[in-house]
Parts: structure tokens; sequence; C-alpha cells
């Protein structure tokens, strides 16, 4: 799927020429200027637009690759578990806090950052992560109560680091 979407958005790239051209040519301006700016608008428009759907459609992935993680993780677990005895109040904990990790990884999605490359300075996009500390916080908190109570159901215990 991400091959189909990036080759997608390099024929998105074509389109943007090809509007602008299109756009050129049908202007009503009557200066050579005039109708330049216009098509480069008219082009730099369509752009922004297939770039939007590029970023949106990553996030997507993204979400769902955690989705995935997350369901695999608790199949994981369930498996052990079932053999092992564990309490339904232990599995209805580490439910609720897959649920608090997925809430907190939700939330911190919405600081990410897409940074346009140049292709003339040959430079790609890149991932900005601007996530602020409290949310930054509240997801290193949930994956740590997850991992904590994943040690006790697989009989792991808790582990104590002083230095942390």
């Amino acid at each position: 799927m991400l091959s189909d979407r990036e080759s997608s958005a390099e024929s998105d790239k074509w389109l943007a020429l090809a509007q602008t051209g299109m756009a050129l040519m049908s202007s009503k301006n009557p200066t050579f200027g005039g109708a330049l700016g216009e098509a480069g608008i008219a082009g730099l428009g369509a752009l922004q637009k297939s770039r939007k759907a590029y970023d949106s459609d990553i996030m997507s992935l993204l979400g769902m690759q955690q989705k995935i993680q997350s369901a695999k993780s608790l199949d994981a677990s369930r498996a052990t578990k079932s053999t092992t005895g564990f309490s339904k109040e232990l599995d209805r904990m580490i439910d609720n806090a897959r649920a608090e990790l997925a809430l907190a990884n939700s939330a911190a999605e919405k600081y990410f950052k897409i940074q346009p490359g140049d292709p003339l300075a040959g430079t790609e996009d890149r991932m900005i992560s601007m996530i602020p500390p409290d949310v930054q916080a509240n997801v290193i908190a949930a994956r740590d109560r997850l991992d904590a109570l994943n040690r006790i159901a697989m009989g792991g215990g808790t582990q104590f680091d002083a230095t942390q």
C-alpha cells in the first residue's frame, strides 16, 4: 500500500505540472506574467492538496501499524496467560493499559509535521515530531504501565531500577 501511495505521489507532481500548463493556456490575463502567476498558483494549489493527502495517508498507516502491533501483542499475551491461569482482573488491567496507550499515541499523532523536501536540492520529505513534553510523558507512562503489567502476566514480576 505504501509503494502504491509513493507512486501516486510521484504522478501527482506531474499532474500538478500539467494543471499549471493548462491554467497558463486558458488564462484570460492580458500579460504573460499575469497568466504565469495564475497558472503557478493553480499548480501549487494542486501540489499542496496532493501533499496533504499523502501526509494524511502516512499518518493513517502509522496508526494502523500501531493498532496491528497492539493486537499482535494482545494475542500473544492472552495465549501465554490462558495456559498459566492469570486472573480476569489482570486481563482487564492489561486491556485498560492498552486502551490508555492507544489513546496517548492518538493524541501524540496530532503533533507530527511533515517538512517537504526540495527535489532541486536533492532533499526528501521528513517527519518532525513536535510533541509537547506533557503529551510525550503520557505516552511513556502508558507504555511503561503496559510493559509492567505484561511482565507480571508473563511471570516476570516487576523490575526495579534505581537509576531511573
